[in-house]
């Protein structure tokens, strides 16, 4: 995913604080490598060929809600409390 396209940004700040390399958090969640073409992609692949280690699954989502859910109930909360479950 190339720097400066729609879900990553370069300098991108939020609440004050400035993020060099900002990916949009669904999808530096669920993936493994954020490659910035496809050469680093490539080196990537032969690299997890090499030395496979466990690939992330749909249950990452689950697991990173259960933080969130931990981490910052008031927040969990205040959505209870708009409806969402």
């Amino acid at each position: 995913m190339p720097k400066n396209s729609h879900h990553r940004r370069s300098n991108v700040v939020f609440h004050g604080v400035e993020i060099t390399d900002w990916v949009h958090p669904f999808i530096d969640v669920s993936s493994d490598c954020i490659a910035d073409d496809i050469n680093e992609a490539i080196g990537w692949i032969k690299q997890y060929l090499g030395a496979p280690l466990p690939i992330k699954g749909i249950t990452v989502f689950d697991e990173v809600i259960e933080k969130f859910e931990a981490k910052l109930p008031k927040i969990v909360s205040s959505y209870q409390a708009k409806g969402w479950i």
